[in-house]
């Protein structure tokens, strides 16, 4: 049971992101989230609440991007995503011109 529930909050957070659903999107996070962009930015992972990640998830991003999910952790409503990496896989552009 517990594999295919981490299963489908992997997948509740790929298709929240992609149908921009950001109440539900929030939902698969828990409190606090180890955020790691280093692989897009540089400088350190940081710790925002699931609002703060789903407001950024706005942002251009300019290419794509591979998430690895860390950790996911369960709890007595069901597993949440604890911690995120974000790696580039492929752009397109200068990105020095975004915002």
């Amino acid at each position: 049971m517990d594999r295919s529930d981490v299963i489908d909050a992997c997948t509740r957070m790929a298709w929240y992101a992609d149908q921009w659903d950001r109440e539900r999107l929030a939902g698969v996070f828990a409190d606090k989230v180890t955020l790691d962009h280093t692989g897009l930015d540089g400088g350190e992972p940081v710790i925002p609440g699931p609002d703060r990640i789903v407001a950024g998830r706005q942002e251009a991003l300019g290419g794509a991007c591979r998430f690895d999910l860390d950790v996911l952790r369960r709890r007595l409503d069901g597993w949440r995503i604890t911690g995120v990496v974000m790696a580039a896989t492929w752009g397109d552009g200068n990105r020095a011109l975004a915002p």
